[in-house]
């Protein structure tokens, strides 16, 4: 998503950029396992950036 909102925009990317933006406002971050290593925490990294630069990206705000 990241990607997609850098590179030249096309219907098709832009029909990926919203998929990928309504995914992760809709998924659950992954249960954290029992071991002391936790690879969820970068899903959950990219997610908070990635849905941070999408809410100042002004083609991800709503329509009037």
């Amino acid at each position: 998503m990241l990607a997609l909102m850098e590179c030249e925009e096309t219907p098709e990317r832009r029909a990926a950029l919203e998929r990928g933006l309504r995914a992760a406002c809709e998924k659950r971050l992954p249960i954290r396992g029992e071991d002391w290593d936790n690879d969820a925490m970068w899903t959950a990294l990219y997610a908070t950036v990635t849905l941070t630069r999408a809410a100042a990206d002004e083609r991800c705000s709503p329509s009037p």
